[in-house]
Parts: structure tokens; sequence; C-alpha cells
């Protein structure tokens, strides 16, 4: 509507492949986390994080192993 689309369709694909990556490595290094970490509070964290990757990557399938991670932790 204010002409910005261009400009947040370029930050979204300059910064698509790093919120991938993230969102792929995220499970298994939580997990890693939190067998020295018993009680990790990062609902808040890994809720925010959903919401970015949702938003960037939309239905890719890492999206869908987060929201599930998320699910499971409530």
């Amino acid at each position: 509507m204010n002409g910005t689309g261009p400009a947040v369709r370029h930050l979204d694909d300059a910064i698509r492949w790093h919120v991938q990556e993230w969102a792929k490595r995220w499970p298994g290094l939580r997990q890693q986390i939190k067998e020295h970490v018993r009680d990790l509070d990062d609902h808040h964290s890994l809720t925010s994080f959903v919401e970015l990757a949702a938003a960037v990557l939309h239905d890719f399938p890492e999206v869908a192993v987060l929201r599930d991670q998320l699910a499971h932790e409530r």
C-alpha cells in the first residue's frame, strides 16, 4: 500500500536462508541446551522465532516442526 513491498521482499530474501538454517537446527540445539539447563524457560523466545520463521518461510516444513515443538511445550 505504501510502496514498501519490494523492500520487504528483498529483506525477506536476504534473511530467508539464515532463518531456515536456524529453524532446521533449533530443535536439536534446544535439546542439547536442555540437557544442561533442565528448567529452560525459552517459550517466549521460541514463540517469537516461530512467528519470524512463519513470516519469512511461510509453509516450509521447518515451520511446521517448530510449531509442533511449541505446541508440545504448553
